[in-house]
């Protein structure tokens, strides 16, 4: 729901009007309690929006916080609102000024190529997925600064989520509202190939996989640590490795769900984001590693046990906690940038790594790795 949550924030800011009366009540009051609160990520609006679009009723399109209701053909919330949306959603780049103005070159003239073929009924609907206009101003090194559209996946995923909303509504979308989404997700999926081109940008998207190299480094600089938050993002950093694991899994488990079995540590999970495969979820065997404890799952476990005694009981999640996943976010994100140097040497950039880096490292290190020395 954080893509609609998102949507709605914008909406009461630019265009209540489209927002029920309900809707925007609440927010009104909510926002100032987050407000009072001190509250940066408005949780308690954030809260109340969830609990409206939990409610949304395919026989009655009024339990919707968004008006989507269709009257006389015409919907309130209609894509041209969207596309206003979808033009605050950019990201800058600071480039050379000849890249830039070739760029900018580059768009017009794709542009008056779109609305060449507008009338060719074949065409891709390229003439709707306008490309908006660089915004160039130099700074104090000479640089300039351009203005680009995020991935297309990113607008995709608005689209699904406004589906969604509709669906679950008892709306019909329009086929037109349906063909312009389709333009506009084009028009970006077109537009990025053409700024990675021209201006020399990443060609890849997110953030790179882990090597094991990077791994054991980040384990040993945790394990080697007096800090104590460091012993918690140890035993995350490398159950998230072993287990191969989606980092909401790591955060979900519960110690009644981790035994001994043999010379293992088992672990079971209730559910899996990908697949309802019962035989999927587990049982997953962790091994210790007695040659190099600085990786070694059973001793990283055992730490943190003796460090948050607290994990022991009942049915409590391994890492408790409202927001683990964000504390290890912080911790792994301020030890990268305090070890940027060590870091570099594996070749690799700290802007490349994420909390999903290990996932991604692992997997690549299973479908592609070899064990002959």
């Amino acid at each position: 729901y954080n893509q609609l949550i998102n949507l709605i924030f914008w909406l009461y800011e630019n265009h209540r009007e489209c927002l029920s009366a309900s809707t925007i009540q609440g927010l009104t009051t909510h926002m100032a309690q987050d407000i009072a609160a001190r509250s940066k990520s408005h949780l308690r609006c954030r809260k109340f929006l969830k609990r409206a679009l939990l409610r949304l009723n395919r026989n009655d399109s009024t339990k919707s916080p968004i008006n989507i209701k269709i009257e006389e053909g015409i919907s309130c919330l209609n894509y041209e609102i969207i596309a206003e949306f979808f033009g605050t959603k950019l990201k800058y780049e600071m480039v050379d000024i000849q890249l830039a103005m070739k760029y900018k070159k580059k768009l017009v003239e794709m542009g008056a190529l779109a609305t060449a073929n507008e009338d060719n009924e074949d065409n891709e609907g390229d003439s709707n997925a306008v490309v908006e206009d660089i915004a160039i101003e130099p700074d104090e090194n000479g640089q300039v600064k351009v203005a680009l559209r995020l991935e297309a996946t990113f607008y995709d995923g608005y689209r699904s989520a406004i589906s969604h909303l509709f669906k679950e509504s008892g709306v019909l979308m329009s086929e037109e509202m349906k063909l312009n989404f389709s333009r506009y997700i084009r028009g970006s999926a077109r537009t990025n190939k053409a700024a990675k081109q021209t201006l020399g940008l990443k060609v890849k998207e997110g953030k790179s996989h882990m090597t094991v190299e990077v791994y054991e480094l980040i384990a040993r600089l945790m394990f080697e640590s007096d800090k104590k938050e460091h012993i918690f993002a140890h035993a995350f950093h490398v159950l998230d490795w072993n287990l191969m694991k989606r980092a909401e899994n790591v955060v979900d488990c519960k110690i009644t769900h981790i035994f001994f079995c043999n010379d293992s540590l088992t672990f079971i999970f209730a559910k899996s984001k990908s697949c309802d495969n019962e035989e999927l979820l587990g049982p997953w065997h962790v091994y210790a590693n007695p040659d190099n404890p600085h990786i070694c799952p059973f001793l990283a476990l055992a730490r943190f046990l003796f460090a948050f005694p607290d994990a022991f009981g009942g049915s409590r999640p391994l890492f408790e906690g409202s927001n683990s996943y964000s504390r290890y976010q912080k911790v792994f994100g301020d030890l990268l940038k305090s070890n940027e140097e060590e870091i570099r040497a594996c070749g690799v950039e700290i802007c490349d790594l994420g909390t999903h880096s290990g996932r991604k490292g692992v997997g690549t290190l299973v479908a592609a790795g070899c064990t002959v020395s």
